[in-house]
């Protein structure tokens, strides 16, 4: 099984709400990335968090648009991945997780998720609440 850390850098910006186009543009800057989601992607299916989805969620989505920066992943354990995946499945999007980026004493929930902190969970990366698309970048490039 093949296993992509898959990075969204933005949207058709002629074709996008302005919530959505805020959203997008406040996690880049107070991330200081050009990536505002994250999804890991196992055989075509793509699994992560995500705010317009209200929580944790597979989807297929086509990360072949250009509007993704693709990170192929080399010795996941992509069994241990898809069973975080089903034993997290449903649990709500953390929306105190992205305010505790900006408030420090904003408290994450401990059954929500943000999307780089669910891959980061799905990877078993060490604290995944603190974990942004520059991070789960710089581990994509050192794990191989």
């Amino acid at each position: 099984m093949t296993a992509i850390l898959a990075l969204y850098r933005g949207p058709d910006w002629s074709n996008i709400t302005l919530q959505n186009a805020l959203v997008h543009v406040g996690i880049c800057i107070w991330t200081l990335s050009r990536h505002s989601h994250a999804e890991l992607c196992i055989d075509g299916v793509c699994y992560s968090s995500s705010a317009m989805d209200k929580g944790v969620r597979s989807k297929v989505i086509d990360i072949t648009s250009g509007r993704w920066d693709l990170y192929l992943l080399q010795g996941v354990d992509n069994a241990s991945a898809l069973a975080w995946f089903d034993e997290h499945e449903g649990q709500k999007y953390d929306w105190p997780g992205i305010v505790s980026w900006v408030i420090p004493f904003v408290r994450q929930h401990a059954t929500r998720w943000v999307c780089f902190e669910a891959v980061g969970a799905m990877l078993q990366i060490a604290k995944p609440h603190r974990l942004t698309a520059r991070r789960l970048i710089k581990w994509a490039k050192g794990q191989a």
